[in-house]
């Protein structure tokens, strides 16, 4: 899964329907560059501990980030 700052606005784009980028929204990056640092492994150990399969994997409907980046990484456990 790619996590950058640019990767992870371009995945934000298709959910809140606006362009984000760097450049047009510094603060939304910083806050969700620190969100993910903050709760890395936090995630990680419940994704690994639940083993939830991705929502794409029994439901054909729209995903917001590439199918290729997701698969073999397991979803949160909402």
């Amino acid at each position: 899964m790619k996590l950058s700052p640019a990767d992870m606005m371009r995945d934000y784009i298709c959910a809140v329907g606006v362009s984000l980028t760097p450049e047009n929204a510094p603060k939304t990056v910083a806050l969700v560059h620190r969100a993910a640092f903050d709760t890395a492994r936090a995630t990680g150990i419940a994704k690994n501990f639940y083993k939830r399969e991705r929502p794409f994997r029994y439901d054909a409907g729209a995903t917001c980030q590439p199918r290729s980046e997701l698969t073999g990484s397991y979803d949160y456990p909402s």
